[in-house]
């Protein structure tokens, strides 16, 4: 399955690659404020503070723009990092958790894809617990390409590919939440992670949809 999966994504990027050389008309998305800005303010949620992504990170990862931060509710800590590409061209630059935070020394088991409806969304995302000593995280978190969400690399690129050959704008970007798990209980920890999304998503789509003038 794994080997398939490289062989799509492969194709896809070799795809993407011609299609995008062969449109130099081609122009990248210009937003009226920044992620970090714009994702200040998450309803029912305290921010408590920014991380500073480090400019190697931004320079590995070629990003465009991102936000890293810590809310809090009831108690519970929520880690919020969204990596944003604004043109076509980074279309592989984002990875998932799976290949850096085993790097920090997190043993990661039972990663599932799952859907979430609400509010007039659909987000198709993925989810993994964290291990580390005695600590449990789960890690929730999906690609975007524009506004369409997929819960792994190779179906992101085929969604910004339909966006660009659509006419959609050219956007993609990596989201990723972290939850503590109490006492084992993965459950609580996905409805905790949920109900964050719940009230960040719109906020996000907000940025997502914006258009400098």
């Amino acid at each position: 399955m794994k080997n398939r999966q490289l062989i799509v994504i492969i194709t896809l990027l070799l795809t993407a690659t011609i299609f995008v050389f062969t449109q130099k008309d081609i122009i990248p998305t210009s937003k009226s404020i920044s992620l970090n800005e714009a994702l200040n303010n998450v309803q029912d949620y305290k921010l408590l503070g920014d991380t500073v992504t480090e400019n190697w990170v931004i320079d590995a990862l070629r990003l465009d723009d991102v936000s890293q931060k810590k809310f809090v509710k009831g108690g519970e800590p929520i880690d919020l990092y969204v990596g944003y590409y604004l043109s076509i061209d980074k279309l592989s630059a984002a990875h998932s958790p799976l290949v850096c935070i085993p790097g920090n020394g997190w043993v990661l088991d039972d990663l599932m894809e799952k859907e979430h409806s609400f509010n007039g969304y659909q987000l198709k995302y993925a989810e993994v617990k964290a291990e580390k000593n005695q600590s449990q995280n789960l890690i929730v978190y999906w690609f975007q390409a524009y506004d369409k969400s997929a819960p792994n690399m190779y179906i992101n690129i085929y969604h910004a590919l339909v966006n660009l050959m659509t006419g959609e704008p050219p956007e993609t970007a990596f989201i990723r939440t972290i939850v503590p798990i109490r006492e084992g209980d993965r459950v609580k920890a996905r409805e905790t992670a949920l109900d964050f999304v719940e009230r960040f998503y719109p906020t996000f789509m907000d940025y997502v949809n914006d258009r400098q003038q």
